[in-house]
């Protein structure tokens, strides 16, 4: 089975720091926008491999994804070809797009339930 993810870039207009009490309170300003994006192919695999702009870094997430969750007939490892990316350090949130593209691919791969942001977040660090 081939799934195929994409996702929007984020203008980030800065991060805030709200006055509070106790505990942090940082937040940001965004702007999703179509282009750039990320194209995303997973299958699974036998050993690990990757092909594109930015596969090195989308293996480590894929790979942390991977063994952070339980299936049935989970995989060995995937492959992971990116077929279009957004630049990275360029304030387009690239990094963020990309593992939460890649858990949320791994968790269809899977034939798991979708998950929120905030899961698909916290299984990729």
């Amino acid at each position: 089975m081939l799934v195929i993810v994409s996702t929007p870039s984020r203008l980030h207009f800065g991060l805030l720091r709200f006055e509070q009490a106790a505990g942090l309170s940082f937040g940001g300003l965004g702007m999703m926008i179509a282009a750039p994006s990320w194209v995303v192919e997973l299958e699974a695999a036998p050993h690990w491999a990757g092909e594109g702009v930015g596969f090195h870094r989308a293996l480590e997430f894929a790979r942390q994804v991977l063994e952070g969750v339980e299936a049935p007939g989970k995989p060995p490892a995937l492959r992971v070809r990116i077929k279009r990316s957004i630049p990275q350090h360029r304030g387009l949130g690239g990094g963020t797009q990309l593992a939460l593209a890649l858990a949320a691919g791994i968790r269809r791969l899977l034939d798991l339930p979708d998950a929120t942001a905030a899961e698909l977040a916290l299984a990729t660090g």
